[in-house]
């Protein structure tokens, strides 16, 4: 059996459309291609007013929020608790010098500081090659760490720095 889309006007197989429900045997007005093309469209629409209203709604209740945010953590105490020794153990590991992890970043969190009350935005300490990147795997030494300003480590996330040749 054939239908017409209403939105791209070709007639099509039943199989190219969704149904209206799962107990009935009638099936919606657009295609599967046409109602995928406008949930991208609302969605991508959506997600910007929704960045907006959260930002709104976290600056009128920051204390609402924090609350929440405590709440959570003292709910969930020992997985926050596991994160961080995971964490701690990983980039002990993946220290080779034999010295601790804390005696690498040192010096490079003390430039982080002295760049942070110098420039009034705060710096940090990013490993060039994530110590758990998806590819690969960075090493806690200097030459993967450098000194970069917070927004744009965030920005970085876990990934790999392409390298320009």
């Amino acid at each position: 059996m054939k239908k017409t889309c209403t939105k791209c006007k070709l007639e099509k197989n039943l199989d190219q459309f969704h149904k209206k429900n799962k107990l009935s045997n009638s099936y919606r007005a657009q295609c599967k291609i046409c109602t995928n093309m406008s949930n991208r469209k609302r969605w991508a629409l959506d997600s910007e007013n929704r960045k907006i209203q959260k930002k709104e709604y976290r600056a009128k209740n920051i204390e609402k929020v924090r609350a929440r945010i405590r709440e959570h953590y003292y709910n969930n105490k020992e997985k926050y608790y596991l994160k961080s020794v995971n964490r701690r153990k990983r980039l002990q590991q993946a220290t080779i010098t034999g010295e601790p992890w804390s005696a690498v970043v040192s010096p490079f969190r003390k430039i982080a500081k002295k760049m942070t009350e110098e420039t009034g935005v705060k710096h940090v300490v990013d490993h060039i090659m994530p110590i758990r990147g998806k590819n690969s795997c960075g090493l806690n030494v200097p030459w993967n760490l450098r000194v970069i300003t917070e927004k744009e480590n965030q920005s970085k996330g876990n990934k790999e720095i392409k390298w320009q040749q």
